[in-house]
């Protein structure tokens, strides 16, 4: 009995390049390139997708100094348009 599998339109394989060459298997979730034979199982993904999420404690950071002056600057050149305006 075959796999059921459907096409990741758009998708480029990591491994060859191709584009529209990777398919989503149904029953776990892995993806695989007709290409090249590049496969990949849903666990990999998943860890590859929570190394890649920030830290919550990044996000809770405040913004340094540049980020801030940047900010600034940006408010202030909307407060300066909308005074064009008046």
């Amino acid at each position: 009995m075959s796999r059921k599998k459907q096409f990741i339109a758009g998708a480029i394989c990591p491994q060859c390049s191709e584009m529209d060459s990777l398919v989503l298997y149904a029953d776990d979730q892995s993806v695989a390139c007709v290409s090249c034979g590049f496969t990949k199982s849903s666990e990999q993904r998943d860890q590859e997708t929570k190394q890649a999420e920030p830290k919550k404690s990044d996000a809770n950071k405040a913004p340094s100094a540049k980020h801030q002056r940047a900010a600034s600057f940006k408010n202030s050149e909307q407060i300066n348009i909308t005074n064009l305006d008046d």
